[in-house]
């Protein structure tokens, strides 16, 4: 009977042997970011590595992070415009002409309208959410008149300050969609070409849907295009739980005057 042979290690194995039962999240971050994928980097005993397994990769700074990606845009911008054909490349720059002649036609807003604006914006957001969410715990003062009392005082101007906290971060995730059209864009019309490209060879019969577009993405572009949409999902969800807050200070006040009447 022959000598059974041992098995050897792939290369993935010997590069990055498996952690441990643990997940990555277990392991303290280094403050540095994947080469690869940009991720956040966990020290593990076997090294730095990131959630999506780039186990030995380089980390680098949050600043080279913005570099590269960076470039990224600007090389896959450059090789779908390499793509292009005359006729599509001549309604390009014809909308660039048009942008360009029509700029300075464009009417601002009103200065009164923009100061007035500036003045909802709420600067430090995090100590503003902690102030409100403290506030709504009454806690065992709720059978404490004078207590009820003063937090019904206070109830309109945190209703309204909730709800500014709300506009703000509505503001920035609107803010951060928009000043990364020109990222997204290339990822989407790449995508819509190979979704068009599967209609055209008959492997697709049904129109093409944003879902479509959006999961074409996540294949071709991968891991970036998730950690994208993660971080769009973050910002989507904070945005979702400062207007529930709102809401429930709001009722907060027919809450309160219900207490008070209850305590006399």
């Amino acid at each position: 009977m022959g000598r059974r042979m041992k098995r050897e290690q792939t290369i993935e194995e010997m590069i990055a042997p498996p952690i441990d039962d643990r997940t990555i999240d277990a392991f303290p971050l280094n403050g540095l970011h994947c080469a690869e994928c940009f991720e956040l980097q966990h020290e593990t005993p076997h090294g730095a590595s990131c959630k999506n397994g780039h186990g030995g990769a380089p980390g680098i700074g949050p600043q080279e992070v913005e570099k590269r990606k960076a470039s990224a845009v600007k090389e896959t911008s450059a090789q779908l415009a390499d793509q292009l054909g005359a006729e599509e490349r001549e309604h390009a720059q014809a909308r660039i002409r048009f942008a360009s002649a029509n700029a300075a036609k464009k009417k601002p807003m009103k200065a009164e309208i923009v100061r007035i604006a500036d003045t909802m914006i709420v600067r430090d957001v995090e100590p503003a959410y902690k102030k409100i969410v403290e506030w709504l715990a009454l806690g065992e003062l709720r059978s404490d008149a004078g207590h009820v009392r003063r937090q019904l005082d206070e109830a309109q101007m945190m209703a309204r300050n909730a709800f500014l906290l709300w506009v703000t971060v509505k503001n920035a995730r609107e803010a951060w969609e928009k000043s990364n059209d020109l990222y997204f864009a290339p990822m989407k019309l790449e995508a819509h070409r190979e979704l068009q490209a599967e209609k055209d060879n008959k492997r697709r019969n049904k129109q093409i849907t944003d879902a479509d577009v959006a999961m074409m993405c996540a294949t071709i572009f991968g891991d970036q295009w998730v950690s994208d949409e993660i971080e769009r999902a973050k910002y989507v969800d904070f945005e979702a739980t400062l207007k529930d807050l709102a809401e429930r200070c709001r009722e907060r006040a027919y809450d309160l005057r219900s207490m008070l009447s209850s305590l006399k």
